[in-house]
């Protein structure tokens, strides 16, 4: 369970990061189109709790990635 509550929390912070990424390029780069410009503009209006189910799938897939770098980290113990 604890594992989870970890994955899910890993996985919003990967949305967080994203969405501070984005709000930038929105607000810095006027050569974006306009179909993603929308996209983008809807996906930080929802949260990370309110995204499709595929695209919290991608963020938890990435934080599975972090998961495994941490856990080959505390396995070999620091360098």
């Amino acid at each position: 369970m604890r594992g989870k509550i970890l994955l899910e929390k890993l996985a919003q912070l990967e949305y967080e990061q994203w969405a501070g990424w984005a709000a930038e390029i929105l607000a810095e780069e006027p050569g974006l189109s306009p179909e993603r410009r929308q996209r983008w503009t809807r996906l930080l209006a929802r949260g990370y709790h309110n995204l499709p189910p595929r695209m919290k799938a991608e963020d938890r897939a990435l934080a599975r990635r972090v998961l495994a770098l941490l856990h080959e980290y505390l396995k070999e113990g620091p360098r």
